[in-house]
C-alpha cells in the first residue's frame, strides 16, 4: 500500500489516436448545418435579453461539441441538434457557469468534507468523479445541485485529447443518508438536458433501499446505451475497469491510500484545472478562437496542421468521386451488413445490379382517394391492399416502382432519391387534399435490394443483413391474395406482394421516425419547466403559452391514437400469408420498430405528466 494521498493525479499524458468522427456525406452536412447557424454573424442566442456569444461560450462549441448534440438526437435532424444546443447555451448562461453562483467560491462550503472528489482515470483514460453521500454537510438543495455542476466541469477539464465522457463513482455506504430524491432527479435531468454523451460509466456501490427504488423508476426513461453503462456493485480492478494506482483503497480496492483534507486538496484542484484551462484557451486562440475548433487540436492532441470543415468537405468529394461503393444511410439495419457481404462480393450470371429502395415520409397521413384523380398519375396505377401501387414510374428506360401508403410514406424501388423527391414534387404535392399535416423535413429510409431468380445454395426471397433478396417465393397460402390481370411491371410478378410486405414494414419505420422527431421536439419545447418550477415556483411562461402547449400535447396525443395501428400490430393481410408476414417482421425487427414504439411509449408517459401539470398550473 503506497504512502498518503492528498491531492488530485495529473491526467495521464499519453493520449488516444485521434478519434476523427467517420461522418457520412449526409452527417457531415448536418454538421455544416449546425456549425454554420451558430457562426452567423452577431448570432444571438434566443430567449436572452444580450445573447450575442461571449468568447467563452464560443470556446464551448468546438467540433466536438457539436457531434455530441447531434449524437444526441441520433442524427435525426440538424434542427433538432440546434434547439437543444440552443436550450444548453441559454441555461448556462442563466444558471452561471461562468460566473456566480456556479463559482469555486461559493460553491466551496459544499467542498470540505469530500463529498465529490475528481481522482484517477480509469484504463479509457476518463476522469473518475467519486460521490460519497454519506459526507453530505449541508441543507441547501440549491447549492449542493450548483456543486455537482461546479464538479461536472472541473471534471470535463481533466479530460485530455481524444477523451470526452467521466466515469462516475457513487459509494452509498458508510451509514449514507437517503439523498433527496428530489436533487437526484434534479441532477439527472441536467445530466441529460445539458451534459449529452459525456457519461462513460456509472459505477456505484451499496445502494440504498429508496434509491434503489428510485433507479428502478427512472430506468424506463433510460435509453439502452445509458443503461448498460451503469453496474452496480463492479469490482474495478478484477474487471478491468481501472489499474490500481489509479483508484483508492478504500471501498474501491485500489492502491491509493487516498485520504481527503481539504485545505491540501482543494486549491491543487483549483490549480490543476485553471491551468489546463487557460492553457487550452490561449490555444484556441491561436488556432482562430472560432466556433468549431477540434478539442482534439488545442488540447495537443495532434502536431498536424489543422484540418478544416472545408478541407474535410473537399476529401469526402475526392473520395465518394473515386469509389462506385454508395454511402449507405444512417439506420439500425448498418449494424447488420455484414451479413450481405457474400452476396455483394460474388457476382453470378443471373444476379442483376444492386439497386436502391428509398423511404420517403412527408406527412402525418395521406388521402389516397385524393390520389386516384391525379392527372399526372400512370393509368395502371392500382390499388394494392393498404397502398396504392405505381408499377411503373421514371424515365423510360430507368424506371422502377412505388407504394404510396396512407401513413404519409411512400417506397420507390429501383429509384433514388433525386428520383423520389421529384415523385414528391411533381405527384404528391400537386395532388389537392392529399397530404394532411405536412411534415416540416421529411424522413427518409434507404437501403439496397437485388434480383436474383435461381440463387445457388439459399433461393427464398429474403432480408440479407441490409440487403433484400428478391428470389424465388414460396407458394401463397390463398390465390386470391395475389390481384388478377396485372399490368406490366419492372419487377418480377412473383415477388410483388414480397415487395409490398418489405415496403408497409420501411413505411412503418419512417412514419415512426417523424412521430420521434416530433415528440423530442415537444419534450424539448418543456425542458425548462421543470428547472423554472424548482427555481421560482413558476412556470416560466404565460396563461396563454401553456394552452397553446396543451393544446399541442392534446393534438400530438390524438394523431398517435388515430395511428396506433400502424406502428404495433401486424395488418390483418398478413394473418392468411406467413410467408409474407415473415417478410414484413424481418424488416420491422431489422429497423427495431418494436424497441423504438415501446420508448415512445415511455416518452408519452412523460408526456401525459407534463399534461398534468400544465392543467394544474392553468387552475391556479
Amino acid at each position: 500500500m503506497s504512502d498518503k494521498v492528498y491531492e488530485p493525479i495529473p491526467p495521464p499524458t499519453v493520449c488516444e489516436a485521434d478519434p476523427r468522427a467517420d461522418l457520412s456525406d449526409v452527417q457531415l452536412a448536418m454538421y455544416k448545418e449546425v456549425l454554420d447557424h451558430f457562426s452567423v454573424p452577431k448570432y444571438e442566442i434566443p430567449g436572452l435579453e444580450k445573447g450575442e456569444l461571449i468568447e467563452a461560450e464560443k470556446f464551448w462549441l468546438s467540433y466536438e461539441c457539436l457531434l455530441r448534440y447531434l449524437r444526441a438526437v441520433k442524427w435525426k435532424c440538424a434542427a433538432a441538434a440546434i434547439q437543444r444546443l440552443e436550450a444548453t447555451l441559454k441555461w448556462r448562461r442563466e444558471y452561471g457557469i461562468y460566473e456566480e453562483p456556479v463559482s469555486s467560491s461559493h460553491v466551496e462550503p459544499e467542498a470540505v468534507t469530500g463529498k465529490q472528489v475528481q481522482f484517477g482515470y480509469d484504463v479509457r483514460g476518463r476522469p473518475g468523479l467519486y460521490l460519497f453521500p454519506s459526507r453530505q454537510n449541508t441543507d441547501e438543495p440549491t447549492r449542493q445541485i450548483q456543486f455537482t455542476v461546479w464538479n461536472l466541469e472541473r471534471t470535463i477539464e481533466l479530460m485530455g485529447p481524444g477523451v470526452e465522457t467521466l466515469s462516475l463513482l457513487i459509494n452509498y455506504g458508510d451509514k449514507a443518508k437517503n439523498p433527496s430524491l428530489g436533487v437526484a432527479r434534479t441532477v439527472l435531468n441536467i445530466l441529460q438536458d445539458h451534459y449529452p454523451e459525456r457519461l462513460g460509466m456509472a459505477l456505484i456501490l451499496n445502494v440504498p433501499f429508496l434509491l434503489n427504488a428510485f433507479y428502478r423508476l427512472i430506468n424506463p426513461f433510460i435509453d439502452p446505451v445509458s443503461r448498460e453503462k451503469m453496474k452496480f456493485n463492479p469490482q474495478l480492478i478484477k474487471d478491468g475497469l481501472f489499474n490500481g494506482d489509479m483508484v483508492m483503497s478504500e471501498w474501491w480496492g485500489g492502491d491509493c491510500n487516498f485520504e481527503y483534507v481539504h485545505e491540501k486538496y482543494w486549491p491543487a484542484l483549483l490549480n490543476m484545472c485553471e491551468s489546463r484551462s487557460k492553457a487550452w484557451l490561449e490555444k484556441w486562440r491561436v488556432l482562430g478562437g472560432t466556433i468549431g475548433i477540434k478539442e482534439w487540436d488545442y488540447k495537443g492532441g495532434a502536431t498536424a496542421q489543422v484540418v478544416t470543415l472545408e478541407e474535410e468537405m473537399s476529401e469526402k468529394v475526392t473520395e465518394t468521386s473515386a469509389t462506385t461503393t454508395k454511402p449507405k444511410a444512417t439506420t439500425p439495419l448498418r449494424r447488420s451488413a455484414s451479413a450481405s457481404l457474400p452476396i455483394r462480393s460474388t457476382r453470378t450470371p443471373t444476379r442483376g445490379d444492386i439497386q436502391t429502395v428509398f423511404t420517403l415520409t412527408t406527412a402525418e397521413r395521406y388521402l389516397l382517394s385524393r390520389l386516384r384523380l391525379h392527372p399526372d398519375l400512370p393509368p395502371r396505377a392500382q390499388a394494392l391492399n393498404e397502398s396504392w401501387w405505381i408499377p411503373k414510374w421514371g424515365q423510360p428506360g430507368k424506371e422502377g416502382e412505388i407504394f404510396v401508403f396512407s401513413n404519409g410514406s411512400f417506397v420507390c424501388w429501383g429509384l433514388g432519391e433525386q428520383d423520389a423527391r421529384r415523385f414528391a414534387a411533381e405527384v404528391i404535392d400537386c395532388a389537392p387534399g392529399l397530404k394532411v399535416q405536412p411534415l416540416k423535413e421529411a424522413e427518409t429510409e434507404e437501403l439496397e435490394f437485388v434480383v436474383d431468380p435461381i440463387e445457388l445454395g439459399g433461393a427464398n426471397t429474403r432480408l440479407q443483413g441490409d440487403l433484400i433478396i428478391l428470389g424465388q417465393m414460396l407458394p401463397l397460402s390463398s390465390v386470391q391474395s395475389l390481384p388478377t390481370n396485372l399490368p406490366p411491371m419492372v419487377f418480377p410478378e412473383d415477388t410483388l406482394l414480397a415487395r409490398y410486405a418489405y415496403s408497409q414494414a420501411l413505411s412503418r419505420s419512417t412514419a415512426l421516425s417523424a412521430l420521434e422527431v416530433s415528440l423530442d421536439e415537444y419534450l424539448n419545447s418543456m425542458a425548462q419547466l421543470p428547472q423554472s418550477l424548482m427555481k421560482t415556483g413558476k412556470p416560466g411562461m404565460g396563461r396563454t403559452a401553456l394552452i397553446k402547449k396543451l393544446g399541442e400535447l392534446m393534438k400530438f396525443r390524438q394523431g398517435l391514437n388515430l395511428n396506433r395501428e400502424n406502428f404495433s400490430d401486424v395488418p390483418d393481410f398478413y394473418w392468411a400469408e406467413p410467408e409474407l408476414e415473415r417478410h414484413f417482421n424481418s424488416m420491422t425487427n431489422a429497423l427495431e420498430v418494436k424497441e423504438r414504439t415501446t420508448s415512445v411509449n415511455d416518452k408519452i408517459t412523460y408526456a401525459a405528466e407534463a399534461q398534468s401539470v400544465l392543467r394544474q398550473l392553468l387552475t391556479e
